[in-house]
């Protein structure tokens, strides 16, 4: 397969998806239907940039794909795969943005992406933080927050997004989605499904499971569906023979949460080179996870919105269950206020279950969870508080003043720059302290939150970030230092709640 790889050019993006494709080469038979795979991700990252980019873009999987095959137009699905990427939103977040995020807006940011259409699924708080940061960089973007179940009490409000969603599509490209081209998108859908579920139960054990999740994840680079299911077809019908011919095993590890795509595959390596044989990653492409914690096969679906009734879709997999079973450890919320976070502990109390943790803006600058009684309701309940934009994406750390502020066009320079000369006298004084601990007035701030009973969030790259993170909490502040930081902390009068965000 070097010929194939070879085709990509070598900067610092293009190798990173070599050196991915290299390693993976590795683990993979040598077939010509996984060829067809490397080929067809070799050319779909190569495609976008070197032909002026897609028409439409999709954060993540969370819409009905019938939607956007019915376009005629190759979508472009940012699935959060590329660790260089993550560089390239560097100026517009903080690096306590989570990685999916990071990802998505790096691809997005580039210049390929200006004339697309951005689809952003509003699945949590940090997709309502890249919708807005999209928005203001003056992206096209359309949001759509589909009901986690498709429901009597939801399938009006599942249509009305799938209308708003399917409108959008139509008025960017300036053609109608016909009912003939869904349902042709839905029955190509349909068969890939299909043949998915059909290669997951053969493939078991006669292919590692890398080489599996690559396969699959190449379902989203298909330039024809229809040829990818044939292909995916013809490799179960090969696996099939050897699997008869006594190669088998079952795999040890399940991987949970955030998929894995390409080119982001640390996690599967890592796992291999412990010697673990057998990796499987569960997300809606593959089979549903029964109550009993088993992978079954289950009916065959139209697309990916009938997944929202099964036991798997893309954001859930049978949570209730896995916590019940004590699969999951803890459940957490964010970015609630005190009577959410108590209705939430009542729901989950009639399960048995309870929240372990509350994560919400809180610093200096942004106190409400505590006014409002939420961190003595976690302190009273054993519930772990994690404050969030501690630091305030940079603008509490000394680094940006008058006379350096915040890049110029970011959403950070948006927020924080005409407040600059507000927080001079609150930096200050976080320097003050921190000549006592040779401290940086990063590390006050941190160690002040500790000091309020929290738990930081603190975004780092690097080793040294590490570091000063971990001094940060052997830092002891007095009852005075605590007084005074939080005084002038009211003082400013910055308030800085982006649009993701509420008061508590």
């Amino acid at each position: 397969m070097s010929e194939i790889i070879n085709g990509i050019k070598s900067d610092l993006y293009r190798k990173e998806i070599i050196d991915t494709l290299q390693k993976l080469a590795k683990g993979m038979p040598a077939y010509k239907e996984i060829v067809f795979f490397v080929k067809c991700v070799r050319d779909y990252y190569l495609a976008d940039f070197e032909k002026g980019g897609p028409d439409i873009a999709v954060i993540g999987s969370g819409i009905p794909e019938e939607l956007v095959l019915a376009s005629g137009k190759r979508p472009y699905w940012i699935l959060g795969g590329s660790r260089v990427s993550s560089m390239w939103a560097d100026d517009a977040v903080p690096r306590d943005t989570d990685p999916v995020s990071r990802l998505s807006l790096g691809y997005l940011k580039s210049c390929f992406t200006k004339k697309a259409l951005i689809l952003v699924p509003l699945v949590n708080d940090s997709a309502r933080k890249l919708a807005y940061i999209l928005k203001s960089e003056g992206l096209k973007v359309h949001t759509v927050h589909f009901p986690p179940v498709k429901n009597a009490d939801s399938i009006e409000e599942w249509n009305r997004q799938y209308e708003a969603c399917r409108s959008a599509i139509a008025f960017h490209l300036k053609k109608p989605l016909t009912k003939r081209a869904l349902q042709k998108s839905k029955e190509q859908i349909r068969r890939a499904k299909t043949s998915i579920r059909d290669f997951l139960e053969i493939s078991e054990g006669v292919i590692n499971g890398t080489c599996r999740m690559f396969i699959l994840g190449s379902y989203y680079c298909a330039e024809n569906l229809s040829e990818w299911s044939r292909r995916l077809g013809c490799l179960t019908a090969r696996l099939r023979k050897e699997k008869a011919a006594g190669k088998s095993g079952k795999s040890k590890v399940l991987l949970l949460g955030s998929p894995v795509y390409f080119p982001n595959f640390k996690v599967p390596f890592l796992i291999e080179e412990t010697g673990v044989e057998g990796c499987l990653q569960a997300d809606y492409t593959t089979l549903p996870l029964q109550n009993g914690g088993g992978l079954a096969r289950t009916q065959k679906t139209d697309s990916i919105a009938d997944f929202f009734t099964s036991d798997a879709s893309p954001a859930y997999v049978k949570n209730n269950s896995l916590a019940k079973s004590g699969q999951i450890k803890t459940i957490g919320v964010s970015n609630h206020n005190l009577a959410e976070i108590k209705r939430a502990n009542e729901i989950l109390a009639a399960e048995g279950l309870k929240i372990s943790a509350v994560q919400n803006h809180y610093s200096l600058l942004h106190r409400s969870s505590e006014r409002a009684g939420i961190l003595d309701y976690c302190r009273e309940n054993g519930i772990t508080f994690y404050s969030s934009m501690v630091l305030e994406q940079g603008a509490l750390t000394g680094r940006y003043h008058e006379t350096n502020p915040f890049p110029e066009g970011t959403g950070r320079g948006e927020a924080y720059n005409p407040h600059l000369k507000e927080l001079t006298a609150l930096i200050d004084e976080l320097k003050i302290i921190g000549t006592r601990f040779d401290a940086s007035p990063a590390q006050v701030a941190t160690a002040w939150a500790i000091a309020k009973g929290t738990l930081p969030i603190i975004g780092v790259t690097k080793v040294n970030q590490v570091e000063e993170a971990a001094k940060a909490a052997r830092i002891e502040l007095t009852a005075d230092e605590i007084s005074r930081l939080e005084r002038l902390g009211d003082e400013t009068g910055v308030h800085t709640l982006r649009e993701w965000e509420k008061e508590m």
